[in-house]
């Protein structure tokens, strides 16, 4: 009977699950106690499926290429992220190198999750041609539209062996060729090595020419070439560096000292040890020093280490050994073909000329076996000195692959790199440790400032007589020293201005806000994409800190261009402000208050309180509402005239006051104008909240109140006149306090106040620390006895 009910039960089960009925099956062979439980409705379900968590079902991740031939991961949750993408990046379309698809801004469903795109700029949208072959034509453009005078049509045999037409209108299109096939450079039918548009022929057959990577990591070409002789290489221990061209190193005192200290600990460390190695990064803007500080700091630490066998060397994708398009396109043997050269190098001297000298073996077209390369690297300890490696770092697996063996997780070998942008620090972690970039951290090493004005007169720059000056320039000895032989960095400049300016008028005015902000958060992901290249770095408590250095922002706000004539006025005044400090009188106490004015200024563009306490010289009730309006000495509030504005009284006879929420800055030039030096009122709905006065003094001075000198504060009188109004009158000194005071109704800031004021950037723009470098000057004094930057 048992046995029986047994197999009927079993029947019915199976015909059940035949059938698509699982609730006979459920009755019998679920539990008891889940029985109570039901299944979810239909309701239920279709709820359940719009959970937050389905965007990580629908997510597509994929890889986008700049201009530059970097690559960035981006993961794309709906069509928003992909239209904000477009935004952010100002997009005309990305280029599917698998497909060969055009994709917009609207056309997530055609993104395809892991595939690698090609950014196209709108700066681009008049030859998309260059990136549309046959298939392709009618993606918005017609075939006789496609072709134009200067165009050329190929075709090229692909990486799987299949034949494909490409229209090409420049060397652009061609760049962005080699880049989809990540190859190196184009052959003819003769075996004729190509890479420049120039020299290409119009409707001939191309074969594509790269360096792939077999299983073993090693490289392998795909056409002949001369294969490198490492038998006659000296050990890494003996090869020389090369020669420092240039004025005298100047940096504050000991450091040199204190980067090597940091290099030589993490160099006798390993990943065995259970903290992972840091590489050693140096980070800035074309002119900032790198060069000269990797030079100085690898000089020195080949003199700590002589007696043990290490290999210090130093190679450069800049200066006599530029980087080209064929180190991009595949960046593994670019290193190995530098590492190579400086091997070679066992008797440089100062007057070789090692940019011919690099020219020659370029043209020897070697092969590197990334093997041999590292064989002969574990002949010796072995510290690399990388210049410039966001010229080249691309994403490419190989040559992560190749560093992380070569010269991090070994003991014994350590990594240290410059570049000009700090996405680059991301991007090598990420070449390095493939998913997991977060695992390898990056010591951040501050580029060398100068401490002395003394001491930089003498090597930099005779004319260099004041702080001024200095601060200018980011205290950056090569700054210094550069601007006055050739402007060398302001064509740069501008062309990181002029791309940003290319921008859509919205899409401008709402990264301006944030621009603005990051001077005073140093936070590089507020800054527009262009721009990175104009940015100075500093190590913060936690995290690299984006830094603006004044000269940058003065060119930037000379030459940015906007749609809003308020704030246009407002950014050629703080152009002016930095101009008004650069040529600044010399004495000490003169200079630094146009510093002042440019940052308050400025944090009222961006919206941004200094702090939330009662003593903060910016408030945070002024950004209360979004769309605060800015008013500096002039615009629709002031309707009588300013000339006739001789005190704060004066002032607000001469100021309407509409309903708007308005910021309205005042400071009086040319005019002996009692109490302040600087006023701020805001209002909102027509009635005034809140006016605050600044006072700016020299040195440690205190308001004086006797019988020949009244000095206190006009809150009483202000108050009197504007009623429940929130009064503030602030004396900002040179040598601020240590901490806040009242005296005579005056509000002293201390110097932790004043710090936050001023910011990531303003960090070394300070009165304080002005004055400590003023000091410096014209004495004859060791610089360690004088007072310094710290």
């Amino acid at each position: 009977m048992r046995r029986t009910t047994i197999a009927v039960l079993a029947s019915l089960a199976i015909l059940s699950i035949t059938l698509g009925n699982t609730c006979f099956v459920r009755c019998f062979l679920i539990p008891r106690h889940s029985r109570q439980h039901p299944a979810p409705s239909r309701r239920r379900a279709q709820q359940h499926r719009k959970s937050p968590f389905t965007a990580l079902w629908t997510a597509k991740t994929i890889i986008c290429q700049g201009n530059n031939g970097t690559e960035s991961q981006y993961t794309l949750k709906d069509s928003a992220s992909l239209r904000q993408l477009f935004e952010e990046y100002r997009l005309f379309r990305l280029f599917d190198y698998s497909n060969e698809k055009l994709i917009g801004a609207n056309d997530f469903d055609d993104i395809a999750d892991g595939h690698v795109y090609c950014m196209l700029r709108l700066s681009q949208a008049p030859r998309i041609t260059r990136v549309i072959d046959n298939s392709h034509v009618n993606s918005g453009l017609g075939a006789e539209e496609a072709m134009n005078d200067s165009s050329k049509t190929i075709s090229y045999i692909d990486a799987h062996g299949n034949a494909r037409r490409r229209i090409l209108e420049d060397q652009d299109g061609m760049d962005i060729l080699l880049r989809q096939f990540k190859a190196t450079c184009l052959a003819d039918d003769k075996g004729n090595e190509i890479v420049q548009f120039k020299t290409l022929q119009n409707g001939a057959t191309y074969s594509l020419v790269w360096f792939a990577t077999d299983q073993a990591g090693a490289a392998t070409s795909s056409k002949r070439k001369i294969a490198f002789d490492y038998s006659t290489l000296p050990k890494p221990e003996d090869v020389v560096l090369p020669p420092i061209d240039g004025p005298e190193f100047v940096s504050e005192p000991g450091w040199v000292e204190r980067a090597t200290e940091s290099l030589i600990h993490e160099f006798d460390s390993s990943d065995a040890t259970g903290l992972r190695v840091r590489p050693m990064a140096l980070v800035g803007y074309s002119g900032s020093g790198k060069t000269r500080a990797m030079q100085e700091l690898a000089k020195h630490v080949k003199a700590r280490l002589n007696t043990r066998p290490v290999g210090v060397i130093f190679i450069t994708f800049n200066d006599y050994s530029p980087c080209t398009q064929l180190d991009k396109a595949d960046p593994g043997q670019g290193l190995c073909r530098r590492l190579m050269f400086a091997a070679q190098q066992t008797t440089a001297a100062a007057g070789d000329d090692l940019y011919e000298a690099y020219q020659e073996f370029l043209a020897k077209d070697y092969f590197f076996d990334f093997d041999k390369v590292t064989q002969w690297l574990k002949k010796s300890h072995v510290i690399v000195f990388v210049d410039e490696l966001s010229n080249v770092l691309c994403g490419h697996e190989h040559i992560g692959n190749f560093i992380r063996y070569n010269f991090i997780v070994q003991a014994g070998s350590y990594f240290v790199f410059s570049a000009q942008v700090l996405s680059t620090i991301g991007l090598l972690a990420g070449v390095v440790e493939g998913f997991r970039p977060k695992d390898r951290r990056v010591i951040h090493q501050n580029l060398p400032l100068v401490g002395n004005l003394t001491e930089a007169q003498a090597k930099l720059d005779s004319n260099l007589k004041s702080a001024n000056v200095a601060i200018f320039y980011a205290l950056s000895p090569a700054t210094i020293y550069t601007q006055r032989l050739q402007p060398g960095i302001r064509y740069q400049q501008q062309e990181a201005v002029r791309e940003f300016n290319a921008w859509d008028d919205a899409t401008k005015m709402k990264s301006l806000r944030r621009l603005f902000k990051s001077i005073f958060t140093g936070n590089i992901n507020e800054i527009p994409q262009p721009l990175h290249t104009l940015l100075g770095t500093k190590m913060g408590e936690s995290r690299a800190l984006a830094m603006w250095p004044p000269f940058a922002l003065e060119h930037l706000l000379t030459d940015l261009q906007v749609p809003d004539d308020s704030i246009t006025n407002i950014t050629t005044v703080l152009a002016g402000l930095l101009s008004e400090f650069k040529s600044g009188p010399d004495e000490p106490g003169v200079g630094w208050q146009a510093l002042f004015y440019f940052q308050l200024i400025a944090r009222c563009l961006a919206n941004w309180h200094d702090a939330a306490h009662e003593y903060a010289l910016v408030p945070r009730q002024w950004f209360a509402h979004f769309n605060v309006k800015i008013e500096y000495n002039s615009g629709p509030s002031l309707i009588g005239d300013i000339s006739r504005t001789h005190d704060w009284s004066s002032l607000l006879e001469q100021v309407e006051i509409a309903e708007a929420p308005t910021i309205f800055i005042f400071r009086p030039t040319g005019m002996n104008f009692p109490d302040f030096d600087l006023i701020v009122i805001y209002w909102r709905g027509g009635e005034i909240l809140d006016f605050y006065g600044y006072r700016l003094r020299k040195g440690r001075t205190y308001p004086k109140v006797n019988k020949s000198t009244n000095q206190t504060a006009p809150t009483a009188e202000i108050l009197q006149k504007l009623p429940e109004v929130n009064v503030k009158c602030f004396w900002v000194r040179e040598i601020p306090p240590k901490v806040t005071r009242n005296s005579h109704g005056w509000i002293i800031p201390c110097g932790d106040v004043i710090d936050t004021f001023y910011g990531a950037s303003g960090w070394y723009w300070t009165p304080q620390l002005w004055r400590k470098l003023q000091e410096t000057a014209g004495t004859d004094a060791p610089a360690s006895q004088l007072p310094i930057i710290a």
